[in-house]
């Protein structure tokens, strides 16, 4: 429930952002981290290519928020026993894996804020 209404917060603050320069490494790292342990069980691995530190001005709410949705989002649909691969320099943030051939996804919708696939057209876990 929290971190929806992080996420409504988030949305409706639009040009309030509170930018800091913060080394968000440890952030992304610590996001993932959190995240990567609901997915325990399907032996995904999350393989990090990141510098040691990288400062940058963010919002750390709004970076949190926005690793946390990618990387629950290649979580939920990448193909068991695989890697997620987290690469960060300063040209960008690219979250890749290999993703499930027997799910039918519609990549168009998945980068939908508050997108929900239908529950009878899944696992029951999609997002």
């Amino acid at each position: 429930m929290k971190t929806l209404i992080d996420r409504l917060l988030l949305t409706m603050r639009g040009d309030m952002l509170s930018c800091v320069d913060v080394d968000i490494v440890p952030y992304i790292q610590s996001t993932i981290d959190s995240i990567h342990t609901f997915y325990d069980d399907r032996g995904l691995q999350v393989v990090y290519e990141m510098p040691q530190f990288l400062i940058l001005c963010v919002d750390v709410m709004l970076l949190q928020s926005v690793v946390s949705n990618l990387v629950d989002n290649a979580h939920k649909y990448a193909q068991a026993d695989t890697s997620i691969i987290v690469q960060l320099d300063k040209q960008g943030l690219r979250i890749t894996n290999t993703i499930d051939d027997d799910m039918s996804i519609d990549m168009n919708l998945i980068r939908q804020p508050f997108y929900k696939a239908d529950l009878a057209r899944t696992d029951g876990t999609s997002h």
